[in-house]
């Protein structure tokens, strides 16, 4: 077994005088078989697996996150082995060998180990009591999203103050939580749309008339003053991350969103004083009015 993660390029080398075809199986099921030809002035040909593989290797929390009492979720898809095989000139299919793949995104570091590894690495462990925790751990070859984890199991601190904070997905594959200190507040942008009739002017009947409006609540959200460490986490962590769901911990709901920002500053002291960041989210469901 070859382990790697999803942000990592994988080469096989296949001998391949004239040409060769590979496959590579999920679960005893082909997923891509291909024929593939020598470099120039070799015989071996060398396809990048990693570029195919990756497409299958993800991670997602349950669809009622943050509406229901689950405890824990396992995700047979952040992890997974697949078989390469090679097709021998007599037309017979070998192992080439097996791969497993880890959903990490993290280019500073790799994993320390693929047998017990936890893919947290949240931000300062800042909370406030009613906020939810989810813990990230792979176990022989298994990852499971531990769901509404304890406080202390999680490792956050809830004696600090705020109304709003998100899960979000890291760089190695984990669910964090941060706590929004700084200001925050919430605005709805509108999506008009209007019809016109006939109308008589000595009434107050419309001639124009808006007859549906589509709502996309907005929330721009400031942390609280971060060290250098806390923001590096903070800008690598957070400011990219595709899967977020925002909590407001008061009405005690969780929204899935979007991150509007397009890009961001790793902030340090020395360069910027007192650090922190301001996160601008969209709610990912469309609300509709008529």
């Amino acid at each position: 077994m070859v382990n790697l993660t999803t942000n990592k390029d994988y080469y096989l080398q296949i001998y391949a005088p004239d040409y060769s075809r590979f496959r590579i199986k999920d679960g005893g099921s082909t997923i891509y078989e291909g024929k593939v030809y020598p470099k120039p002035n070799t015989y071996y040909a060398e396809p990048n697996i990693t570029n195919i593989i990756r497409n299958y290797v993800y991670q997602a929390l349950p669809t009622n996150y943050g509406q229901s009492s689950t405890t824990s979720a396992v995700i047979t898809n952040a992890y997974k082995s697949f078989e390469v095989d090679i097709l021998s000139t007599a037309g017979t299919w070998s192992k080439y060998d097996d791969f497993g793949y880890l959903f990490w995104w993290d280019y500073d570091a790799n994993p320390s180990s693929y047998t017990s590894l936890n893919l947290n690495d949240k931000v300062n462990g800042h909370s406030t009591p009613g906020a939810r925790y989810v813990t990230t751990n792979l176990n022989n070859g298994i990852v499971t999203n531990t769901v509404n984890a304890s406080r202390a199991s999680a490792g956050y601190d809830e004696s600090y103050c705020g109304r709003y904070g998100i899960t979000y997905l890291n760089r190695r594959g984990g669910y964090d939580f941060f706590l929004f200190e700084g200001r925050c507040y919430k605005s709805d942008e509108y999506d008009i749309y209007k019809y016109n009739r006939t109308y008589d002017n000595t009434k107050n009947g419309f001639g124009s008339n808006r007859y549906m409006n589509v709502t996309t609540p907005r929330y721009v959200l400031t942390t609280g003053w971060l060290s250098d460490e806390e923001s590096q986490k903070f800008a690598k962590h957070v400011m990219g991350s595709n899967q977020v769901y925002l909590q407001d911990i008061v009405a005690g709901k969780t929204y899935p969103v979007v991150i509007e920002d397009t890009e961001t500053e790793y902030k340090t002291f020395e360069k910027n004083k007192m650090v922190s960041y301001t996160l601008t989210v969209v709610k990912s469901q469309e609300e509709f009015r008529k």
